[in-house]
């Protein structure tokens, strides 16, 4: 994907664009395929698939298999025409899911931070402590690789759970001045997290999706973006350009990963709260405008 963005105008504003109008209408798209998928899971009629009913001896026969427990995760699913899910063969899939919030990006509502509102406070109340940028990404590593392990996907599998909503935002892969911790995807603790989830989820054949639950700059005025009151992904062009630039890498690093089912571009976009700097009025051709932009 390589979008050309038009120049910002003398406030640092981005200005109308068909570019960013072609980017939105995919973004949306994408993000309807995933509500249709999550809208489906409850009712979908039982399936003689694969991934379906699995036994136990089902989920673990293979495990030490990768090219069996490639059949059983075929990639990005979709949306049949009668609605039903079905994988890239065209088999029937039902989804039976679990979402891992507190991981990645921590919410205040399931996973409390004493005397912080959000991720970034988080950030800022460790450097003015003393933590120097690579002891506060460390340290967020060494929680990320302790909150959740094998044993808890193996866990989720003898459940009968086969979908794993991961939330994330993007400083798990980028910096405050928004360039990636590491250019070697094998040194970025966001990939290193993840390449973990994505192996043990083919292990135990469980879809993945990925959820970018706090864009650059904030996709809306809420904590769950890892930021609070901001927008700002709605007014200046460099959040646009780190947040294509992180998807085209997640894109390009997952692309051969059977157990990821789809993306979440972005969670909960919402620029109509007029209580802050970056808000419009709901339904204004500002607050249209300024979405489409993105």
């Amino acid at each position: 994907m390589n979008l050309e963005y038009p120049s910002k105008n003398a406030d640092g504003l981005l200005p109308k664009s068909e570019v960013g109008m072609k980017f939105f209408r995919s973004a949306v798209l994408l993000l309807l395929c995933l509500a249709m998928l999550v809208s489906c899971n409850g009712g979908a009629p039982e399936s003689d698939g694969k991934r379906d009913d699995l036994t136990e001896t089902d989920r673990t026969a293979g495990d030490n298999d990768p090219e069996e427990a490639a059949t059983l995760n075929s990639g990005i699913l979709s949306v049949a025409k009668d609605g039903t899910i079905i994988d890239e063969k065209g088999d029937e899939v039902q989804l039976r899911g679990v979402n891992l919030g507190g991981w990645l990006i921590q919410e205040t509502w399931m996973c409390a931070v004493q005397g912080s509102e959000c991720n970034l406070d988080s950030f800022e109340l460790l450097a003015s402590r003393g933590f120097s940028d690579e002891q506060i990404k460390n340290l967020f590593l060494t929680y990320a690789e302790n909150y959740l392990t094998e044993k808890d996907i193996e866990y989720l599998a003898s459940l009968g759970v086969n979908c794993m909503r991961l939330p994330f935002w993007y400083r798990n892969f980028m910096d405050a001045d928004l360039n990636f911790y590491s250019e070697n995807d094998s040194e970025n603790p966001g990939f290193m997290i993840i390449d973990d989830l994505i192996s043990w989820a083919e292990q135990y054949r469980i879809y993945v999706i990925l959820d970018m639950h706090g864009c650059p700059g904030g996709q809306s005025t809420d904590h769950t973006t890892g930021v609070i009151g901001k927008n700002e992904l709605y007014v200046y062009d460099k959040y646009i350009d780190a947040m294509e630039r992180l998807w085209v890498s997640i894109a390009e690093h997952y692309k051969d990963c059977a157990s990821v089912a789809a993306y979440d571009i972005m969670n909960e976009p919402m620029n109509n709260n007029t209580g802050y700097e970056y808000g419009w009025a709901a339904g204004s051709s500002e607050a249209v405008s300024r979405t489409i932009n993105v």
